[in-house]
């Protein structure tokens, strides 16, 4: 069904407020980088093919480290004032 066929559809995050968005990415954080741990720890999991870093480890990789930047606390906590 195409978007236009519904009216008023909107995603899930479109509805949400950005200060409630900001926290939420917050809190979010550990289990995102806890699924990515996890992925990584399967059994079949390779980190390289043929000397070269597999697309999967890349992709997990950067997930890693934007949920290591994570987002700034101060502002964080300066909107659940």
């Amino acid at each position: 069904m195409h978007r236009s066929a519904v009216r008023g559809a909107m995603y899930r995050l479109q509805t949400e407020s950005k200060k409630w968005r900001t926290i939420s990415r917050f809190f979010d954080a550990h289990e995102i980088g806890a699924a990515v741990l996890e992925e990584m720890q399967k059994p079949y999991f390779k980190e390289e093919y043929r000397g070269k870093p597999t697309r999967r480890y890349d992709r997990l990789v950067r997930k890693a480290e934007r949920v290591e930047r994570g987002v700034n606390f101060e502002k964080v906590f300066n909107l659940l004032r």
